[in-house]
């Protein structure tokens, strides 16, 4: 029988994971930042959101625009992938 590399490791691992108060307390901290991070966005409340109000909280550097214009150009030519 075949076993993945570290999975016995894993599995045996008598650590415990963090609690689910622990993971309650980072995600209400997080949401309250987000929600300070956007108290001047009418419509956006999350990163998804922000689509055109980007553009002018995160201005590119004419260098940056001519780089992610060049890469894009690279991912449609299938010269490369992103995962």
């Amino acid at each position: 029988m075949e076993e993945a590399p570290g999975s016995f490791e894993k599995l045996s691992d008598e650590r415990k994971g963090e609690s689910s108060a622990a993971i309650r307390k980072r995600v209400t901290n997080a949401r309250e930042l987000q929600t300070e991070r956007f108290k001047d966005f009418e419509k956006a409340h999350y990163n998804a959101q922000m689509n055109e109000s980007i553009s002018r909280t995160a201005k590119l550097s004419l260098t940056s625009e001519g780089l992610v214009k060049k890469v894009k150009k690279m991912i449609k030519e299938g010269l490369i992938e992103l995962y």
